[in-house]
């Protein structure tokens, strides 16, 4: 697409939030609509670049919608993007997109990822902080070394060497699955959460590239001094990339947002309910609840959160509140979903290109009078320069009629560089 229509998105985009499915039931709000942020006239630039502290230029994704956090207080809930804050005010049920707050601390913990640097966080359990990590043991491995260890480190209130805590091997990864596995990728903590009388974290890690690990939540009991492992055969080595935990004593549901791996696993990605059994933290059952069996908006969910009787999940699409104890009912969803847009120009026709590589376009924006907006899903690149080049993939209401070769997957774009 032309340079003005470029200029014209950088400069005047609008992010739309439109129902998906919502339903009929209305909480009174307890919230004062006064409380409510107000729309933003002119949201800012992304930012498509960073300098890491390595010195290395990081290129983040366009149009990256996937929550890195979420923070509720009485009147709103807040899903913190990368550029962008999702607000829903609670007083009159309305969304409003904010600039972001996400602030330096989650690039800071990337630089740190690119360093390989592991900092211990903390948890409060019971007004007393607990310290912890998880590192991989030797850090640098050589390929195909079984005693190469993931552990998660703990310290305890009072003490200042933490204990050790293995999760899992590289021979116990590949004992475990079929991929070709040589090395135990990166680990990170996705969350830590204090409930009821015991201390929970979840685990992600680096995949690919011969790189993978185990699904694990870990649980520490204080009381015991007793850590349990979890480690479902049902996910194997997929990524969960945040839990919540509902229920109470011997009626508790972890639940999981769920990344697949690269390779066929037999299920999708989605939101995870995994049923503990009573007597035995270790085993438990679970539900999937995936973009094809129920209303959930968006494959993978990157962050959940439990208010009081809902459950908040939000995915790089949109957000859903479900009830926790019913989410099996379809009409107990709220679901939304996030649009980005882009005005046209008036003044100049945009070529639309049937596929990311074709040379020719089929067609133009604006098709007709009416067309003002359009939809854009995501940007990608089409050459390695400086400025790297690039299409947009827009949403055509009527599409494209083509024919496209055995394996080739056409993408409707528009030209552009970053």
């Amino acid at each position: 697409m032309g340079h003005s229509f470029y200029q014209l998105c950088q400069v005047m985009p609008y992010v739309g939030i439109s129902i998906l499915s919502a339903c009929s039931r209305v909480t009174p709000p307890t919230a004062s609509i006064e409380q409510c942020p107000s729309p933003t006239e002119a949201l800012p630039i992304e930012t498509v670049q960073q300098t890491s502290v390595a010195g290395n230029t990081r290129y983040f994704d366009r149009f990256d919608y996937a929550p890195k956090s979420v923070a509720l207080d009485e009147h709103t809930v807040r899903f913190l993007a990368r550029e962008y804050d999702f607000v829903y005010c609670r007083a009159n049920n309305s969304w409003t997109v904010q600039p972001g707050t996400l602030g330096e601390t989650w690039l800071a913990d990337l630089n740190a990822a690119d360093q390989g640097n592991s900092k211990f966080s903390s948890v409060t359990f019971n007004g007393h902080p607990y310290q912890y990590r998880v590192v991989r043991e030797p850090n640098l491995p050589t390929a195909n070394s079984p005693e190469q260890t993931v552990t998660l480190e703990l310290t305890m209130p009072g003490q200042e060497t933490p204990q050790q805590y293995p999760l899992y091997t590289l021979a116990d990864v590949q004992q475990t699955t079929e991929q070709t596995v040589t090395r135990l990728g990166t680990p990170r903590i996705t969350a830590a959460i204090a409930h009821g009388d015991r201390l929970w974290w979840s685990l992600a890690f680096e995949q690919g590239e011969g790189n993978n690990g185990i699904a694990t939540i870990a649980s520490y009991d204080p009381a015991t001094d007793q850590m349990i492992l979890i480690q479902p055969e049902e996910i194997g080595s997929d990524q969960i990339l945040d839990l919540a935990i509902t229920g109470e004593a011997e009626q508790l549901t972890l639940w999981l947002g769920l990344m697949s791996r690269g390779q066929p696993t037999g299920h999708v990605p989605g939101l995870m309910a995994y049923h503990l059994d009573a007597g035995n933290l270790a085993s438990g059952t679970m539900t999937a609840y995936t973009r094809y069996n129920s209303p959930l908006v968006g494959a993978i969910p990157t962050q959940l959160a439990v208010d009081a009787d809902k459950l908040w999940i939000g995915t790089r699409n949109g957000v859903c509140q479900v009830d926790w104890q019913t989410p099996e009912v379809s009409e107990n969803w709220d679901c939304w979903q996030f649009i980005a847009k882009a005005t046209l120009s008036e003044d100049e026709a945009v070529p639309v290109y049937p596929s990311l590589m074709s040379p020719t376009p089929t067609t133009s924006f604006p098709v007709d009078s009416s067309a003002e907006t359009i939809e854009v899903l995501w940007w990608v690149f089409t050459k390695i320069s400086e400025p790297r080049q690039g299409r947009y993939e827009v949403r055509l209401d009527d599409g494209l009629v083509m024919t496209s070769a055995t394996s080739v997957s056409p993408m409707i774009s528009l030209d552009e560089a970053p």
